[in-house]
């Protein structure tokens, strides 16, 4: 049986061999009613409507390729949720006015 340090190494490792954008299809296709954002050192899901959601993560790797993708993309990065969630409504602005 292995600790859980030694499950995230393993997590880790094969992070570290996987793209970074290869997440990126999986992501939008979770997109169509919010966006996902790093918030107060947390990964959240942003409903566009401003609800609150709870993510439970069966894979660890799943949340990790997330959170990274997350993370590379720095206007996704905010201090409060009620600066997410400003991001979160001008990009579906944004994408309605287009």
């Amino acid at each position: 049986m292995s600790t859980p340090e030694r499950k995230w190494k393993h997590i880790q490792r094969r992070l570290r061999s996987i793209p970074v954008e290869e997440i990126a299809p999986r992501i939008a296709a979770e997109e169509r009613h919010g966006l996902w954002c790093f918030v107060a050192h947390e990964l959240e899901f942003i409903p566009r409507n401003g609800a609150t959601c709870e993510t439970c993560w069966d894979d660890q790797l799943e949340a990790a390729q997330f959170l990274r993708w997350v993370l590379a993309h720095p206007e996704r990065v905010h201090p409060t949720r009620e600066a997410a969630l400003d991001f979160v409504q001008a990009h579906f602005a944004k994408q309605e006015s287009a």
